[in-house]
């Protein structure tokens, strides 16, 4: 019987072995330098935030002093360079907040979200204490994850069904936990303007706006949706134009 013999040169083994080296080297140079170009674009994202933040300070402190000497026509046409002022500076702070949570190592630990929850709605009750909102936190809602982290989510999906449930003259959010196939679902629920599924798709690219007359920085649900990644989870939206809007997420496992 003729003796089976390999169609692989004995050299072949080694090359492939040299080829799969050359290219992880290669990934991994290639992966060290998007790296590093991240890291100078967020350098230079935060010294011009610092830049920037000194004459809008300098507009505000001026347009307070103006605001006394002018006529009421003048004072009311103030206010809104004082108001664009104030939204460069929210928004300044949410890339500085944005690029910090792509920074920050993630130190998972367990949470009481419900409390967290409890403390955004107590800021914003006091950032806007004429609204009407009744806002249902289920209790002992437990994760595991970066404690400062899961607030600044709970901020951004609290202030999003704040925002778009302004034009009620009551409204309604519910913050809870859903069990789906054994993994924890949190919500956050509004009934507030709510928006086509057509346009879901959108709402987590940055300065993205499907209500611009209520929206906010077009950086918080984005940021919402980077401190989700972190975390190895996913966030997603239901709703419907008139009928509220709810956002899921998960947390990922904890390893």
């Amino acid at each position: 019987m003729t003796p089976i013999t390999s169609r692989l040169s004995p050299s072949q083994p080694t090359d492939d072995a040299s080829e799969l080296a050359a290219h992880c080297a290669a990934l991994t140079e290639r992966n060290a330098e998007l790296a590093r170009r991240n890291a100078e674009l967020e350098a230079r994202l935060r010294s011009l935030c610092r830049d920037l933040r000194v004459p809008v300070e300098g507009i505000l402190d001026v347009s307070a002093g103006l605001s006394e000497r002018l006529l009421p026509g003048a004072r009311a046409e103030l206010a809104k360079v004082e108001e664009a002022a104030k939204r460069i500076t929210e928004t300044m702070e949410a890339m500085l907040r944005l690029t910090r949570i792509s920074q920050t190592e993630i130190s998972r630990r367990p949470v009481n979200l419900s409390d967290l929850a409890e403390r955004v709605t107590e800021e914003l009750r006091a950032r806007e204490p004429s609204r009407s909102v009744t806002v249902e936190i289920q209790p002992s809602l437990d994760a595991s994850g970066d404690a400062w982290m899961l607030r600044v989510l709970l901020e951004g999906l609290l202030s999003n069904a704040w925002r778009f449930t302004a034009e009620r003259p009551s409204a309604t959010v519910r913050v809870g936990c859903e069990n789906r196939a054994g993994e924890n679902v949190f919500f956050v629920r509004d009934d507030g303007a709510g928006f086509d599924r057509a346009d879901a798709g959108r709402l987590f690219r940055p300065f993205e706006r499907l209500h611009p007359a209520l929206s906010g920085t077009g950086l918080g649900l984005v940021t919402v949706q980077g401190v989700v990644e972190r975390h190895g989870g996913r966030v997603w939206a239901d709703s419907q134009p008139g009928q509220g809007a709810t956002f899921y997420f998960t947390l990922g496992a904890h390893v």
